[in-house]
């Protein structure tokens, strides 16, 4: 008989949909409660709506998830984000309850208000495990609650989907990320701009994939600069197409400004696909980009040092090939798919069997 994984989370949202999927593969029976209609192969999603605004709304929601985990009896309850859905699971008093974080919403911790600070402390503590994307991320929330401890589960990579190409004949630096501040793409166009002067005669263009309420403002920059024919803004990329976009390009940037959710993502995407990567020194990035092994670290909003790190990767095809093999080989060591998803299934049967924690990616 399968043991069953009830869901709270965006039916919307990538990261549950592939956890979904996965354990669908590994004979799970996977239920998926959404505010947001969506759909996912394999998987009973229930959809439930706020009914009425206000506080009755809210007590009408929580009563209709609590509907859901009482005729499903799910073994496993896991909330993907402390807001609304782990608020969600912790009301229902249901266990084992499986708590994942996001980097956004425990870095707003010091934006939120006293009430809303000690509602997301609380859901912190009193769910059976956290699990968090990155060892900076867990230590951040470590600092913030005493004595939690965290299970540290990358979202991983698929291997056999994201995979090296041939490089393109000219050289291509390019990044997929929101046209939005937070991303640094501004601070890339600058960057272009000194590596075409010190050497006009250069081949070189650059690949801005994504969305965002900053098109129009890169853009801009782009025609200031006299980038424009060099500069190329994409829009969004499908997950689909990807691995297609990243085995186009030459060197794989991030300048970003801040951490987020899906910038290390992001970056072991690209590292699987063999490319050496150049990105700022924030957050989580530097357990993907190992300095002077996979790619170059080098500070926030310095266009300057950005284009340095560039320029000497586009200058060395040995070196760039030497730090794309590094990368790929990391991501087969850490954050393969596969390995990624044993560690959360490890998760749920620990909690199912009563075993205390063991493995080798829990931090204090």
């Amino acid at each position: 008989m399968s043991l069953r994984a009830l869901l709270l989370g965006d039916a919307t949202d990538p990261n549950l949909a592939r956890w979904a999927t996965e354990l669908v593969r590994r004979h799970w029976d996977v239920h998926v409660v959404s505010l947001q209609m969506g759909g996912i192969p394999g998987v009973e999603v229930h959809t439930v709506f706020p009914k009425l605004p206000g506080p009755v709304g809210r007590t009408m929601l929580v009563r209709q998830v609590q509907g859901l985990i009482d005729s499903l009896i799910p073994d496993v309850l896991h909330a993907f984000g402390a807001t609304p859905y782990g608020e969600l699971g912790l009301q229902s008093e249901y266990e084992p309850f499986v708590l994942s974080v996001g980097s956004e919403e425990v870095m707003a911790l010091h934006r939120r208000s006293p009430f809303g600070k000690g509602k997301l402390v609380e859901i912190l503590r009193q769910a059976d495990r956290v699990v968090a994307p990155s060892h900076a991320l867990a230590h951040m929330i470590s600092a913030r609650v005493s004595g939690r401890k965290l299970d540290v589960i990358p979202p991983g990579v698929d291997l056999s989907r994201f995979s090296p190409g041939e490089e393109p004949e000219v050289p291509t630096i390019g990044c997929i990320l929101p046209l939005e501040s937070d991303s640094g793409q501004e601070f890339l166009i600058c960057a272009l701009r000194l590596i075409v002067q010190r050497n006009p005669e250069r081949p070189l263009r650059l690949l801005l994939a994504g969305e965002g309420q900053d098109h129009a403002e890169l853009d801009r920059l782009a025609r200031e600069l006299a980038m424009a024919n060099r500069t190329s803004i994409l829009g969004y990329v499908s997950p689909d197409e990807r691995p297609k976009f990243l085995r186009g390009l030459t060197v794989y940037a991030m300048p970003v400004v801040r951490d987020l959710e899906g910038f290390a993502q992001s970056a072991m995407e690209a590292a699987s696909c063999g490319l050496p990567i150049v990105a700022s020194w924030v957050g989580g990035l530097g357990e993907v980009v190992l300095d002077e092994v996979n790619g170059l670290l080098v500070p926030p909003k310095d266009p300057e040092m950005l284009a340095d790190a560039l320029e000497r990767l586009l200058d060395d095809s040995s070196l760039r090939a030497d730090m794309g093999a590094n990368g790929r080989a990391l991501i087969r060591r850490a954050y393969d798919w596969r390995q990624n998803a044993d560690q959360l299934e490890a998760v749920y049967q620990e909690l199912l069997e009563g075993q205390p924690r063991t493995h080798d990616y829990l931090i204090d």
